[in-house]
């Protein structure tokens, strides 16, 4: 019955959630001292840190050879998991929470080639290289007097298995503004998760294990507030610097590859309307005898927006 199709939990195959947290630091520091305390924070991402992954790729070529045996016959490029740990030790394992390092392996008829990829390195960069665009995009927006009213910190990330027990980098994000306010920002990737935390507006069961990327000695919770408490407490708090946290988030979420979605984005299918409006308007209660396509239908055409095949609800 269609009603029983309506409360089915569709996957998620690729997606993200942006948690937004505002903030206010007092008005004992000036805009550039802040942001000079900020800087010298261990949490920042910087070149100090990126040298430092990059040394962790320093290995032998003996420890390399000790990972070729997975290759298939006859292959022309292949690519290990390799473990990196404190003895500088490199071994296999398919265990995708753990895995920190790839060797990438090619093949020609006379030599073999190597190349080491850090994994949260790569996606450090990645981002970083994103928000040099978003930068210049958002200048030609909202104009330079507004992005150069603020600046934009990356800090170091958490990486968080998710409840498919796949690993992923959760990436802070830190913007300070001139007037001394701030938001600090969260990006969650999900691949192949079920919509269920979504529709119970209970983005935190995503979270299954939080594991700090810089000191296993810290301990981090698998709440989203609890996480954003950790990283104001590191950023702030050791540095004497005063803020006040508002407490709740803004959550935005991304659907990039989902159970449901048309070709044409403006020409939904009723089950799936009924999914969204689950999710933006969660939690929406669920019983074997009610129905809100009706309301889901009202709700998306009163509440979405967009052009070039992206909607906004």
């Amino acid at each position: 019955m269609n009603n029983k199709q309506s409360t089915e939990n569709k996957i998620i195959r690729y997606g993200e959630i942006h948690a937004y947290y505002p903030f206010k630091i007092s008005a004992e520091l000036s805009y550039e001292e802040t942001c000079q305390l900020i800087l010298k924070s261990s949490l920042i991402y910087n070149k100090k840190y990126q040298e430092q992954i990059l040394s962790e790729l320093e290995i032998s070529a003996t420890i390399i050879a000790d990972n070729l045996n997975k290759i298939p016959e006859n292959p022309y490029n292949f690519r290990v998991p390799i473990i990196y740990n404190e003895n500088a030790n490199f071994q296999n394992n398919n265990n995708t929470f753990t895995e920190n390092i790839f060797a990438e392996i090619s093949f020609t008829d006379s030599s073999l080639g190597i190349t080491l990829e850090n994994i949260k390195l790569s996606t450090l960069e990645t981002r970083l290289k994103n928000m040099d665009v978003e930068y210049k995009e958002s200048s030609k927006i909202y104009g330079e007097r507004f992005t150069n009213s603020h600046n934009r910190f990356i800090l170091l990330p958490l990486k968080i298995q998710l409840p498919n027990r796949e690993s992923v980098w959760l990436i802070p994000i830190l913007y300070i503004f001139s007037n001394k306010s701030g938001i600090l920002k969260f990006e969650l990737p999900l691949f192949n998760v079920e919509s269920t935390p979504l529709k119970a507006n209970c983005i935190d069961n995503y979270i299954s294990n939080a594991e700090c990327s810089w000191d296993k000695n810290l301990v981090v919770d698998t709440s989203m507030k609890k996480i954003c408490s950790f990283y104001f407490q590191q950023l702030f708090q050791n540095n004497d610097i005063f803020y006040f946290y508002f407490g709740d988030s803004i959550n935005n979420v991304i659907l990039v590859d989902y159970d449901g979605l048309p070709a044409d984005i403006n020409k939904i299918e009723s089950t799936t309307q009924e999914e969204l409006f689950r999710i933006v308007c969660a939690p929406v209660p669920t019983h074997t005898y009610t129905s809100y396509k009706k309301d889901a239908h009202e709700y998306l055409n009163n509440h979405t927006w967009g052009t070039h095949n992206i909607r906004y609800i």
